[in-house]
């Protein structure tokens, strides 16, 4: 009897741990990824740029569902965030990025100069945030910003 208890144990342990895998490669769904490369573009008189290059491209095995874009202004351990104006953006950022789709937009950095000013913030570097319906969070690299 002793033997046939410890028997059972074991083909319950191994039969539990072969359910776990099963259901895991069942229902796991593969991680999203967004590259997000942003760059600054130059003024043709030579000033500080004010226009971002903004390029998404869905690298995952997945589409992602978007939400809109936010612009993170940083400065040392300080940042303010803003949501992107879909109107103010020059082209129409998708609702559904499917795998291996890219978009191109171009964001006006001067329409948060205001904002900045009304609360006293210089920021040196911004970047694109870019979050998804689930919560993920996609960023780009940030760029040093001088207005």
């Amino acid at each position: 009897m002793d033997n046939l208890s410890s028997l059972t144990i074991a083909l319950s342990i191994v039969g539990f741990i072969a359910l776990i895998a099963i259901l895991v490669s069942l229902f796991y769904k593969p991680g999203k990824k967004l590259d997000v490369i942003t760059t600054l573009q130059p003024e043709e008189d030579g000033s500080t740029p004010h226009n971002m290059n903004v390029e998404v491209t869905n690298t995952g095995k997945n589409r992602v569902k978007m939400q809109s874009p936010f612009v993170k202004f940083s400065h040392g351990t300080g940042s303010m965030i803003y949501k992107v104006n879909p109107h103010k953006i020059h082209c129409r950022f998708p609702r559904i990025l499917n795998v291996g789709e890219k978009v191109n937009c171009t964001v006006d950095l001067t329409q948060y100069h205001e904002s900045l000013d009304n609360s006293s913030f210089h920021p040196t570097h911004v970047k694109i945030v870019i979050k998804d319906t689930m919560g993920m969070k996609f960023d780009s690299h940030s760029i040093h910003y001088k207005r």
